[in-house]
């Protein structure tokens, strides 16, 4: 088959495929999960205006978000004692809870994508989305 018609049924399948996996994303990986995921991975102390630099979104998004959280009590707000313009963001016990169950939900749903998949083509397709 030439390279042409392979590029075309493969955007053809892709986009069959997108919206199962579009929504998965977008429900995966909505600010919460990321954010928890963020603090959680972070091996020094984590400041509220450093994780909106990473995440790349606005203080008062930030802001928004944080005030979401602590009111689910998942994340709890410190004022840094050694400078009172900065907060300090901690997960709580339910926020590192919440953030394993979601780990593992995404785990389970990946896991369903992939499940007709041998090892060899989980590592083949892996190797070609990096190449893209």
């Amino acid at each position: 088959m030439d390279r042409q018609v392979l590029v075309v049924k493969l955007l053809e399948s892709l986009n069959e495929k997108s919206k199962n996996l579009s929504d998965f994303f977008v429900d995966s990986f909505k600010g919460a999960f990321v954010l928890l995921k963020a603090i959680n991975d972070s091996k020094d102390v984590v400041y509220s205006g450093d994780l909106a630099k990473t995440l790349g979104i606005s203080t008062a998004r930030m802001s928004a978000i944080l005030n979401s959280l602590s009111k689910s009590d998942l994340i709890v707000r410190e004022d840094d004692p050694k400078d009172k313009r900065k907060t300090i963001v901690k997960l709580t016990d339910k926020g590192k809870k919440e953030l394993e169950e979601r780990k593992q939900s995404i785990n389970a749903k990946l896991n369903g994508f992939v499940s007709r998949l041998s090892e060899d083509e989980i590592e083949t397709f892996f190797a070609i989305i990096q190449k893209i």
